[in-house]
């Protein structure tokens, strides 16, 4: 890759953005973003997109969702050949002072090596009636409510569980079907309505 604008090699402004918004230094992250920006915007949102899911994630959600929204608003300023500067910074700004967790790349790395080392068994609890082990151990709606249905951090209404446990046990002894049919492809329009679907 060819130095950035001002002679920077370009790999080292990646780093120097990423490390700056690790740290939330503002001004000199938002440095290295504008020298991105000058040189290459797509590797500039590809590393924005890195920062966001690899430093942020789950420990600021409300931060992610701001910068992907603002990062969508920040390509169409680019692609009407406007400067998108306002946008970014925002960006920026959200990003350093955002909670911050590393969580999900070191569990990325510790499941992936975990799969080289061991086999994990399906556990007991996985098998229940929409499994074919767990049809033939007679596992019914019964068992699943009692150990599939199981939730951390649980914030259910606890009467619509206990009234949905008893209509899955109707369906399930009266061979009933639920099922939906969308019929979100009907093109039919009733007399005197535009048809959406009309191609211009």
């Amino acid at each position: 890759m060819k130095p950035t604008k001002n002679g920077y090699d370009f790999y080292e402004v990646l780093s120097s953005l990423q490390k700056e918004v690790r740290r939330g230094n503002e001004e000199n992250a938002l440095h290295w973003a504008f020298e991105l920006l000058e040189t290459n915007t797509f590797m500039l949102e590809k590393r924005l997109r890195t920062i966001i899911y690899e430093d942020i994630g789950v420990a600021d959600k409300a931060a992610c969702i701001f910068s992907l929204m603002a990062l969508n608003d920040f390509n169409k300023e680019i692609e009407n050949k406007q400067s998108g500067t306002l946008i970014l910074s925002n960006i920026i700004l959200a990003l350093c002072r955002a909670k911050k967790t590393r969580d999900a790349g070191n569990i990325n790395s510790i499941v992936r090596m975990k799969r080289k080392e061991l086999k994990i068994e399906v556990p007991d609890y996985a098998l229940d009636r929409h499994t074919l082990r767990g049809k033939r151990m007679g596992r019914d709606i019964d068992f699943f409510y009692k150990e599939g249905d199981k939730l951390s951090n649980d914030h259910s209404n606890k009467e619509y569980r206990e009234r949905a446990k008893e209509i899955w046990k109707k369906v399930e002894k009266e061979n009933l079907n639920l099922r939906l049919e969308p019929n979100s492809l009907n093109k039919v329009v009733p007399k005197g309505q535009k048809k959406l679907f009309e191609e211009d």
